[in-house]
């Protein structure tokens, strides 16, 4: 797995997975999907890369491996973020990236506060394509096209003007993967 990833480094990848814990299916041993999500951080240290995690039911074991990797604050970004507050409270106080998917538009969705509570500075927002289209396109295959519905909703939870959002998550999105210069 390591060389296999160390090769897509130097085609020139930004970051490291997506990557994490899923103790709701548990299709693999806990014990190696940990010893894979930490590999991942490792090297993501060792590049100096933004790692991308998604977790499920596994939110005290996520915070524990990220706050013993030595990633710093503005490399973790917790993708398509769905855990509930423990992990939040986690990433706030850490300073992690916190990254909303069209999830955040379902009817239901019981954490839709959340985006308030990220700084500007932490916030994203993404597609997770080709799974969970915003409504109203929920059921369709995701896509970027449809991306502008989650930032509506993000803008709408946290009182801002469309446009501004867009700038706001637009900026954080090129600082993470170091790609400022290209805008």
């Amino acid at each position: 797995m390591r060389a296999r990833l160390e090769e897509a480094f130097e085609a020139g990848a930004v970051a490291v997975g997506e990557t994490g814990l899923d103790f709701h299916y548990d299709n693999a041993p806990r014990s190696r999907q940990r010893e894979a999500f930490e590999a991942q951080a490792e090297i993501a240290v060792r590049r100096g890369l933004p790692l991308i995690v998604h977790s499920r039911a596994a939110e005290r074991e996520t915070a524990d491996v990220l706050r013993g990797s030595g990633l710093p604050a503005d490399r973790v970004i917790l993708h398509c973020f769905s855990a509930g507050p423990e992990l939040l409270e986690a990433a706030l106080h850490e300073g992690w990236y916190v990254s909303f998917s069209g999830l955040i538009t379902f009817r239901g969705y019981t954490t839709v506060e959340f985006p308030r509570r990220v700084p500007p500075e932490r916030l994203l927002i993404e597609t997770d394509a080709p799974y969970l289209a915003p409504v109203p396109m929920r059921g369709r295959r995701n896509e970027p096209a449809f991306l502008p519905a989650t930032l509506a909703r993000v803008a709408e939870t946290r009182g801002l003007e469309l446009a501004a959002a867009a700038l706001l998550t637009r900026a954080n999105t090129l600082r993470v993967y170091g790609l400022a210069d290209a805008a």
